[in-house]
């Protein structure tokens, strides 16, 4: 009985740790996605571009992941909340700072090596990341 116990406990173990490793991975994959869609405000609105470097960033350590980017334009006028633009960049609309962030989700669905009793099998993990542009 207790060797049955105990391996529960190593399965559970294990799968826990390989989840947290995903959610790390995948973490790092909107990150660099993020990364490439910062270098300059051409690769900004290069949304595939993007969800590739992310995708390439992940694949040696999780797989096949799914990606999707995209960006948003920024009005700041003052020392006031920032206005979100319609169109981006907002050519002739905003009289401040245009800011663009680039904002990149990597998702993946986790299987667990075996299904516990009351415990789902699936777990969906979904990372963002979202940088300001140059």
């Amino acid at each position: 009985m207790a060797v049955i116990l105990l391996c529960f406990i190593a399965l559970g173990t294990a799968d826990f740790g390989r989840v947290s490793y995903m959610a790390m991975a995948l973490t790092n994959a909107a990150r660099a996605g993020a990364i490439y869609g910062t270098q300059s405000l051409a690769k900004s609105s290069d949304f595939a571009g993007m969800e590739t470097a992310a995708a390439r960033s992940a694949a040696a350590d999780v797989g096949v992941i799914n990606t999707s980017a995209s960006r948003t334009c920024e009005c700041q006028i003052g020392s006031g909340t920032p206005t979100v633009m319609g169109s981006c960049p907002p050519i002739g609309t905003c009289t401040g700072t245009v800011r663009i962030r680039v904002k990149v989700i990597a998702s993946k669905t986790f299987n667990m090596i075996k299904a516990f009793p009351g415990l789902p099998g699936t777990v969906s993990l979904s990372r963002t990341a979202i940088m300001r542009a140059q």
